[in-house]
This record gives structure tokens, C-alpha cells and sequence, in this order.
């Protein structure tokens, strides 16, 4: 079983990548894992190009950030998979404990380009945790929807 790991460019080559390829491999054992942070692609639409990469496996492993968001990347790469029948299960982590579970219907919120940019940005100079505690503070207290509180935030 091949198994791509759709995770945002800004999250590549940190302590997330580890602990979620040890996740996907208790999950689904003896699997193969692409990271996408290992390919190395010259081509001017390369967001296409690794959505069809990603397309050619057996299982899209997703991770959306700040808590319920999908940068436009690995929306690509999800949606590529999915065209081709590719099973899809999402990662999450609360309290420390990361989770697998598999998913019929996407239920968190993808981003356009400019949006997954701005937070590549904000992720520069703030944590996640921190993200998600100022989402959720705007939202209550200004009945923001979850994508206007994060890019006020960002």
C-alpha cells in the first residue's frame, strides 16, 4: 500500500512530519510513505504536479492546520486523489495524541493561494496552538465565520 502524505509546504521538515509518519505507518503497517517534502519537481505548475503525484497512490493521509483548514495544496492533492479512488483519511492531534481517521466527505475548510499564503506567514512567527486559540476567540466574540477569523488573525 502506497500512502502520500498531503501536508502544507510550511510544515515540511518539522516535528509534525515525524510524528504523523508514525502515525500513518501503526495505522497502515508496512506502508510505503511519500512526503512530498522528498520530491523534488521542476515545473513551473508544480501544485498540479504533485496532485497528480499524490493521485498514483493507494491512500491520501492529510493533515489540515489550525485545527479545521486545508491549504489549497493539499486541497489539490485531495481532490486529485479522490477522482482516482484513492481512500482518504485525515490526521489530527489533540492534547498530543494524533489520530487516523477515514473520511467519506471533507468537512474542514480548504483555502485559495492567498489565504494558504498568508498563513504560511503567520506560521513564521506564531504556533499553531496560538492560531487556533485567536480563531476561536474572534468567532465568539464577533460571530466571525472560521475562514474571516483566521484571516484576521493571519
Amino acid at each position: 500500500m502506497h500512502v502520500y502524505y498531503a501536508h502544507p509546504k510550511f510544515m515540511y521538515n518539522t516535528k509534525y512530519e515525524m510524528k504523523d509518519a508514525e502515525a500513518i505507518l501503526k495505522y497502515f503497517p508496512g506502508a510505503k510513505i511519500t512526503n512530498p517534502a522528498r520530491i523534488r519537481m521542476r515545473h513551473g505548475k508544480y501544485m498540479a504536479m504533485y496532485a497528480y503525484y499524490a493521485s498514483l497512490h493507494d491512500v491520501i493521509a492529510y493533515r489540515p492546520v489550525v485545527g479545521r483548514f486545508i491549504t489549497a495544496g493539499v486541497f489539490e492533492e485531495i481532490c486529485a486523489g479522490i477522482l482516482r479512488g484513492a481512500k482518504i483519511v485525515r490526521i489530527s492531534e489533540k492534547a498530543g495524541v494524533i489520530t487516523i481517521e477515514e473520511v467519506n466527505r471533507i468537512k474542514d475548510y480548504p483555502l485559495d493561494c492567498k489565504e494558504s499564503n498568508l498563513l504560511g506567514r503567520a506560521f513564521k512567527f506564531v504556533d499553531e496552538t496560538n492560531l487556533i486559540e485567536e480563531v476561536s476567540d474572534l468567532r465568539s466574540r464577533h460571530k466571525l465565520t472560521p475562514k474571516s477569523a483566521l484571516i484576521l488573525v493571519c
